[in-house]
This record gives structure tokens, C-alpha cells and sequence, in this order.
């Protein structure tokens, strides 16, 4: 299963400093769904190869692209910034090198990847929903102020 699939070792950095950054690797898996990227995340675990701290899976969708990080160990990551990163990385360099901006999701939520006529890639992330609840009658003796709404 994963002998067909075009694996691309990336080390992403991010912030001021040279030393900061993480190995990934990105496996570009073609045109599956979301739903099938379990057997191929089982596949790459269950291989003796020595895997990277975060294992990427990308693969075209009809709104863009779809990305699922995993741990050396096999944990799926709900969101990950250096896997979304290095996804975006890859698919700019290898598989859409004239994009600027680029759409990705996951299970959990979805963003943009926009590359500047640098070459520096930003990710874009919408402003999660939230529904406005009631603080609980302890909150307000805790902290010792009339309470407000907050945030679920």
C-alpha cells in the first residue's frame, strides 16, 4: 500500500532562531477521502522504517486538500501546526508550485496556506464559533466580581 505513495522528508522552521524546527514527513496519497486515510496511517505504523516525530498524510480533495498529522507513535493529532506547516511546504513546492494560496482541512477544521512572492508561507485560520453561556454562581464568588458570559 505504501510503496505507491510520494514521501517527502521536510524539517520546518519556524520563530527567529536556526535551531528551532521539527522533522516531518509528508506522504502525498493522490485522490482517496478523508475516510480512507486511516488504512493508510495503519500501514505506515505497522512498517519497521524509523519514523519521524510528526507523520503527515495529504491528499487532494475537491475543496483542496486534506492533512492528518500523527505522532512517531501512531496518535492522530487533532491539530497540528508544524504538520499543517510542513503540508503546506510540500504541496506548494512539489504539487502546485505557481499557487499563492492554497485551501486544506481535517476532521477537526480547515485553513489556508498563502506563500508570499518571498517564499514565506503563513497559515490562515477562521475564528472558531462560540456560543455565549452563563458563568456558574461559584465563579462569581470566586473570583469576587459580578459575573459576565463566557465563551463554551
Amino acid at each position: 500500500m505504501l510503496s505507491s505513495i510520494t514521501s517527502y522528508p521536510v524539517r520546518c522552521m519556524y520563530g527567529d532562531g536556526a535551531e528551532q524546527g521539527g522533522a516531518a514527513s509528508v506522504h502525498y496519497l493522490g485522490d482517496v477521502s478523508l475516510t480512507q486515510f486511516d488504512g493508510y496511517a495503519a500501514a505506515l505504523f505497522s512498517e519497521t522504517a524509523p519514523l519521524h516525530s510528526t507523520e503527515v498524510l495529504v491528499a487532494r480533495s475537491a475543496d483542496g486538500y486534506l492533512v492528518e498529522s500523527y505522532s512517531a507513535s501512531g496518535r492522530q493529532i487533532q491539530f497540528c501546526g508544524h504538520g499543517a506547516l510542513a503540508a503546506a511546504f510540500v504541496v506548494f513546492e512539489q504539487l502546485e508550485p505557481a499557487a499563492e494560496l492554497l485551501s486544506f482541512s481535517n476532521h477537526y477544521q480547515s485553513w489556508h496556506a498563502q506563500r508570499s512572492a518571498g517564499g514565506v508561507i503563513a497559515l490562515l485560520y477562521s475564528r472558531p464559533n462560540v456560543e455565549e453561556c452563563p458563568l456558574p454562581d461559584f465563579a462569581a464568588a470566586v473570583l469576587g466580581a459580578p459575573s459576565t458570559a463566557a465563551a463554551v
